[in-house]
C-alpha cells in the first residue's frame, strides 16, 4: 500500500484476459481437460502410431500435462491462491493425474504403463 499525504492508495494489479472469469468456470475446464485425457487414454490407437513421427507421443504428453498444469494455475490463482501455492498445486495436480492416466492405461487392452510416459508428463507440468 502506497500513501500519498494522508489518503493511502491501493495498488492494484493489471487485469488479465482470465480476471473477467469466474473461478468455477476455469475449474470446470481443468475437469474437462482432465476427462477428455482419461478418455483419450481409454482408446487403443491401433495403427495410429504408425502414422505420426518418432517423437510425436512425447511431444503430445508434455502439451497435454502442460496445459492441464497451465489451467489448474489460472484457476488457483484466481480462486485467490498466492503464486507459489498455485504453481506447487499445478504441478502436484497434473502430475498425479499423470499418475492416474498411467494405472488406468495398464487396464486399458492394447495400452500399457510407462515410467517414460509419466516422466514426460511430470516435465510437462
Amino acid at each position: 500500500m502506497f500513501h500519498v499525504g494522508a489518503a493511502p492508495i491501493m495498488a492494484m494489479a493489471a487485469p488479465t484476459r482470465f480476471s473477467s472469469i469466474h473461478p468455477r468456470w476455469l475449474w470446470i475446464a481443468v475437469c474437462g481437460e482432465a476427462a477428455l485425457i482419461f478418455w483419450m487414454s481409454h482408446r487403443t490407437w491401433k495403427g495410429a502410431t504408425a502414422r505420426w513421427p518418432s517423437g510425436f507421443g512425447n511431444l503430445m504428453h508434455l502439451v497435454t500435462f502442460g496445459t492441464l498444469a497451465a489451467t489448474i494455475l489460472v484457476a488457483g490463482r484466481r480462486s485467490g491462491f498466492d503464486s507459489r501455492a498455485s504453481a506447487r498445486w499445478a504441478m502436484i495436480g497434473a502430475m498425479s493425474w499423470g499418475l492416474i492416466d498411467e494405472v488406468h492405461q495398464f487396464f486399458v487392452p492394447g495400452r500399457a504403463a510407462s515410467v517414460a510416459d509419466l516422466c514426460i508428463d511430470a516435465c510437462g507440468a
